[in-house]
């Protein structure tokens, strides 16, 4: 088989290579691929750390609970005793992130400044309580897919409640994360008998027009 030749390859390029091309590549073509991806997300993970912002980013604290559990070298990733298919499924998970501006420096403080506004919340240097938020609305976007769907209305008050709520011995339990459920679900029926009301007016609905989305 051919060795799969990866100079002049950007990151982009190869995060971008098909389910196809990955599937065909041998354990050592794609140990080296997703090496590759791995080098780089290691490395935005060391710039992330630098400062007390970028240790506030899902990236960096998805690091920390890798530290916590004891994966990869000392939390980064590693392509090391990794099976082909193992391989494939970290080069998946890379390739996502590494798409994703948040997981830049940059990228991540232009995220938290847009969100931040948004609710015009400010944390005043509170770091403990910004990172609890951020933990919380991550893991609140995980349970709850359906999140997203709801209009930007919706979506701003959840994120200035979650922040309001959040003292310096919050933690995301399973209580509390229902907490935030319970309280979007007031928000969304509030908001569905604003609209109904306006549809008696106006014969229309601007959540459905709008398609649900934030």
């Amino acid at each position: 088989m051919t060795k799969f030749d990866v100079t002049g390859l950007s990151i982009k390029d190869i995060a971008s290579l098909g389910k196809n091309t990955i599937d065909q590549l041998s354990k050592s073509d794609l140990s080296r691929v997703t090496s590759r991806l791995v080098s780089a997300m290691n490395k935005r993970i060391r710039y992330l750390g630098k400062s007390e912002v970028g240790r506030l980013s899902p990236t960096y604290q998805a690091y920390e609970r890798r530290v916590q559990k004891g994966l990869g070298r000392d939390g980064f990733y590693s392509v090391k005793g990794k099976d082909p298919q193992q391989l494939k499924d970290l080069y998946r998970q890379l390739s996502k992130s590494l798409s994703s501006d948040v997981t830049t420096v940059k990228g991540w403080k232009q995220h938290r400044k847009e969100v931040l506004d948004q609710i015009g919340y400010n944390f005043n240097n509170d770091q403990d309580r910004e990172k609890k938020f951020w933990e919380l609305y991550r893991k609140f976007q995980e349970q709850d897919p359906s999140y997203k769907q709801y209009r930007k209305e919706i979506s701003d008050k959840v994120l200035s409640y979650i922040a309001n709520e959040i003292g310096s011995d919050y933690t995301d339990s399973e209580e509390n994360i229902k907490m935030i459920q319970d309280k979007v679900d007031e928000l969304y029926e509030e908001f569905m008998g604003e609209e109904n009301d306006e549809d008696q007016e106006t014969g229309t609905s601007q959540f459905f027009t709008d398609g649900g989305n934030v």
